[in-house]
């Protein structure tokens, strides 16, 4: 049970320890907490109780086996004080997955009393063991206070009598420190949750994990390991283990689908036991609906309002402190895939329950999507909601096409199209698009067609290059919306058409039809649109007419409107071409001192890609005059790089790149 150890001045001393051995090879990850915990188990710091806590399979008990070898191992090296005379392991650990099935173990301690016995019989003190388990307690505390000791107790939460053994761990007397593992928070102790291990943990695990088992895995098949595990640590193990006994990658990465598999089981069907038929489950159930995670505020909706706000939120804190779901932030919600698959295989849930809750969705996001006329891209705190839920509503929409909610359908794209331009998604807003178009046309919906292959269509169509494509879409738009007679959205077509018309040649028709735009909107009180068309025929006049004073004035008026609507992003935006009239005027300096504050902002707003993308065309102007060819060289690849990210092509760079772009 000793082992014997040389410590500094020569001095032999026992350390009383009964670790198992470990069953990983290199321990792989984790050093943030490793290291957390060390300070923990510092004489220096105050906190004697310690809980790692996560989900099954997360790594729990190995990270605790980990610090208690590490401390074994370098005690001879460690400083004066740090070092433990006694490391205790006590498992209350009842199964064993492996890649066969789930074992029982032969020997769990599952009460305060067996783990006095640990204690007694690890610190050779016998004289405990044949007590009257009525001095048992107070004699194991006066043999605690002989040495600094590790008192490491695994899977707390299958412990029969856990309050008895919390109210001993609570008072437990100095030098003691303690680690306990559970699925579960522990009030008073400190706290380290095990979240999922990043991609490069999980890959240098999978790794050692396939040499261990002599398989070969892909870069993709790796990758596709990681995501459908999630990076649990114990279920990427667990997969490799199958394909270690000849199973191959695909049937293993088919069976992670299956929520009846034993990793599923094994990491999620007891804690479930403890919540079910609990709001804390019905709202666990929710979460499980949306595909990426979600706000309190959806969870809420879709929960009704029969329960108060103290309810509810106790009922996510139970979730929290079973480490069934996660925050990703103050006010956001998610969960690992493995959780989402078992929660919604669950035979409890009704099936007719499902589709009512997914048309609450939809009606959620239908309320929380309402947006103004015109549409104002540029209001950062809506491009982030859209931006969380991107995922939600895009699984909300196969949802419809597969249960033929067709109405619901359009309502929810209309609301999100816009947005797929802004992340760049231009392929995905087409293939939408032309799928939507369809079932508008069936229900007759003539100002929603004008939209979808005005705007939906033919702009995307416009800013892929696609000209002859985008031609036949704005027209066929213009017509519907004429039907229709709105204005505001007919001016917009008829802008985009003369962008086509200028990419065309159509120069003179392009300007004529912006004049006649310009006079329109302003005397219909179109602000934002008319400070929009002065930026167009700024660059008329920049790039087709070479008038750069008169480029310069209306650029000036444009930044002028769109400032006098608090639109700093528009005003950024524009004062980038503000920079490239100043390029072109050969005021190097003063088109650096425009440029850099403003291509700084619209880099820090969602949406801007384009802006970023044409910013830094202009900085490698500026770079070139300045001699820096390398700077320029970077500028340039990484304007090209962020317009071949959004699949743009149409008016890139409106001055062009300098020649040190093309090497």
């Amino acid at each position: 049970m000793a082992d014997i150890k040389a410590r500094g001045i020569g001095k032999l001393l026992p350390i009383y320890q009964n670790l198992p051995q470990s069953d990983y090879g290199c321990f792989i990850g984790r050093e943030k907490e490793l290291a957390k915990i060390h300070e923990l188990l510092s004489p220096k710091s105050c906190h004697f109780l310690i809980t790692i806590d996560g989900i099954g399979g997360i790594g729990k008990s190995s990270l605790a086996l980990e610090v208690a070898h590490r401390y074994l191992e370098d005690d001879g090296t460690l400083p004066g004080g740090e070092h433990f005379d006694a490391i205790i392991w006590v498992s209350a650990k009842q199964e064993i997955l492996t890649a066969n099935s789930v074992i029982q173990r032969q020997r769990v301690l599952t009460s305060l009393e067996s783990i006095y016995v640990t204690i007694s019989i690890t610190l050779e003190r016998e004289d405990i063991t044949r007590a009257q388990s009525t001095e048992r307690a107070e004699l194991v505390r006066r043999a605690l206070t002989k040495q600094r000791t590790l008192l490491i107790i695994d899977n707390l939460e299958t412990v029969k009598d856990d309050e008895e053994v919390l109210g001993f761990l609570y008072e437990l007397p100095a030098p003691t420190k303690a680690i306990v593992t559970s699925r579960c928070r522990v009030d008073v102790a400190y706290s380290v949750r095990l979240d999922t291990l990043l991609w490069e943990e999980a890959r240098q695990l999978i790794v050692q994990e396939c040499a261990v088992k002599k398989i070969r895995l892909t870069p993709d098949q790796t990758f596709e390991l990681y995501q459908r595990t999630g990076g649990v640590p114990l279920a990427i193990v667990w997969c490799i283990g199958l394909m270690g006994l000849g199973y191959s990658v695909k049937t293993v990465l088919y069976l992670l689908k299956d929520p009846t598999n034993d990793i599923v089981r094994f990491c999620f069907e007891k804690i479930r036991e403890q919540i079910r038929y609990t709001l804390a489950y019905k709202l666990l159930i929710l979460l499980a609906l949306f595909a990426s995670g979600t706000s309190e505020k959806a969870l809420c909706y879709l929960a009704g309002d029969e329960h108060d706000d103290m309810t509810f939120e106790k009922a996510l804190a139970d979730l929290e402190k079973l480490s069934l779901i996660s925050r990703i932030s103050s006010e956001r919600l998610t969960m690992l895939p493995l959780t989402r698959l078992y929660v919604l295989s669950d035979s409890s849930i009704e099936p007719q329950m499902i589709p009512g809750l997914r048309i609450k969705q939809i009606d959620y996001y239908l309320r929380h999507i309402a947006l103004p006329e015109p549409f104002p891209l540029y209001l950062r705190e809506l491009v982030d909601h859209v931006r969380d839920e991107r995922d939600n509503i895009l699984d909300l929409m196969e949802w419809c096409v597969q249960h033929n909610e067709r109405e619901r359908l359009l309502d929810l794209f209309l609301r999100v199209q816009d947005f797929l331009g802004v992340f760049g998604l231009l392929d995905l807003r087409i293939i939408w698009g032309k799928y939507i178009i369809e079932i508008a046309e069936a229900e007759n919906r003539i100002a929603d067609l004008g939209r979808l292959y005005a705007v939906t269509l033919g702009w995307a169509a416009l800013k892929r290059g696609e000209l002859d494509q985008a031609e036949v879409y704005l027209q066929q738009g213009l017509e519907f919306i004429e039907r229709n007679s709105n204005k505001g959205l007919a001016y917009t077509a008829k802008r985009f058409q003369s962008r086509l018309w200028r990419l065309q040649g159509r120069t003179e028709e392009s300007e004529q039809m912006l004049m006649w735009l310009l006079a329109r909107a302003k005397e219909e009180g179109f602000s934002g649109l008319v400070a929009g068309i002065e930026s167009d025929l700024a660059y008329a006049e920049m790039l087709y007419n070479h008038d750069l004073r008169s480029a310069e004035a209306y650029i000036r008026s444009s930044i002028c409107g769109f400032r006098d609507l608090g639109d700093s992003v528009r005003v950024a935006d524009r004062s980038i071409i503000k920079a490239d009239i100043l390029v072109l005027q050969k005021q190097f300096a003063e088109a650096e001192a425009c440029l850099l504050p403003n291509l700084e902002i619209v880099e820090k707003t969602l949406g801007q890609l384009e802006a970023v993308a044409h910013g830094y065309a202009c900085l490698a102007h500026i770079r070139a005059h300045q001699g820096e060819s390398v700077g320029a060289a970077q500028c340039c690849r990484y304007a090209r790089e962020v317009y071949d990210r959004i699949g743009m092509q149409a008016e890139i760079f409106p001055i062009g790149l300098p020649e040190i772009g093309e090497q």
